[in-house]
């Protein structure tokens, strides 16, 4: 079976903590082919939000504005 690519893009503005939701649930998924940018423009994420986003950092690509 041919699986698109697809790109899976987050806008977020100061929602830490559903960030990280969204992304564990991204994680889970089984379809190989896809890409994750996200598009932050939050003025300071939570400690846990930071300290995940930096934990799993090869999995998306981060644009902070």
């Amino acid at each position: 079976m041919v699986f698109p690519f697809i790109s899976v893009i987050i806008p977020t503005f100061n929602r830490g903590e559903l960030l990280r939701c969204m992304l564990e649930i991204l994680f889970k998924q089984d379809y190989p082919n896809y890409e994750i940018i996200i598009v932050d423009q939050s003025f300071q994420n939570p400690p846990a939000t930071v300290s995940f986003l930096e934990a799993n950092k090869e999995k998306f690509r981060y644009y902070h504005l």
